[in-house]
């Protein structure tokens, strides 16, 4: 707990679930191959829209589910788990990856994606992926979806989708993938985890499956395939060792 803050933490998972996740994905195994075996333990889970619901004025609560999830609780707590001994180092871990400094209060959320990646970045948890004579394309951005915030400028950085062969031998898995939107108001549209499988890449996510209202976290397509569809840009950062 920060000095000076408290905080309530709502814990919306069985007493058993840390447990039973923990030791499907062990401690000593390395990070990668933590964040595989956990993908997919929590594969075809709930997905949940808006799952930090809270709004500016009201008590901000530190939600954790591992049950349920949108796109980037299902990023954030895998990351945060797949690095952890234990659950309450999985607790702060995942804290700390969502608040600027770890303080639970809904302006120090990380609300947009690029603030979550350049945060956890400048905090030593990621790093943009490194490929020589590559760097990242930059996209100016002003975002203004969140009205509570006001409009904030963004450098959105990431490689367009004809790049990944390129990307692909650096590639590992655990890296973080965000696709880049297109809209001038909003930098990222969707996230999720790489896997490595031989020579494919593929995607843990949670999206929305074709003509179901539910969406579940699962396992998809070779990256590649994926960027074609979304017709979009991506970035890939991999958490600092």
């Amino acid at each position: 707990m920060s000095k000076g803050q408290t905080w309530i933490t709502r814990r919306e998972y069985p007493p058993d679930r840390f447990r039973r996740l923990s030791e499907a994905a062990p401690a000593d195994l390395p990070y990668g191959e933590r964040v595989e075996r956990l993908c997919e333990a929590l594969s075809g889970s709930p997905y949940r829209a808006n799952p930090l619901d809270s709004a500016p004025g009201d008590p901000e609560a530190f939600s954790v589910s591992l049950t349920a999830f949108d796109c980037v609780t299902f990023v954030e707590e895998i990351t945060a788990m797949a690095a952890a001994d234990s659950e309450e180092d999985f607790l702060t871990r995942l804290r700390r990856l969502r608040y600027e400094d770890g303080r639970v209060d809904y302006f120090r959320r990380r609300h947009y994606f690029s603030q979550w990646l350049s945060g956890n970045e400048a905090e030593g948890r990621m790093a943009l992926l490194d490929v020589p004579n590559l760097p990242p394309r930059v996209w100016p951005r002003t975002l203004s979806v969140l009205t509570a915030l006001g409009p904030q400028s963004e450098s959105v950085r990431g490689w367009p989708k004809a790049a990944f062969p390129r990307l692909r031998p650096r590639v590992r898995s655990g890296d973080v993938a965000a696709f880049v939107s297109t809209r001038r108001d909003l930098d990222y549209f969707h996230t999720g985890l790489l896997i490595v499988r031989g020579s494919h890449v593929l995607l843990a996510h949670a999206a929305r499956e074709r003509r179901m209202r539910r969406r579940r976290p699962s396992i998809g397509r070779r990256t590649r395939r994926s960027c074609r569809r979304c017709r979009d840009r991506c970035r890939r950062s991999r958490r600092a060792s």
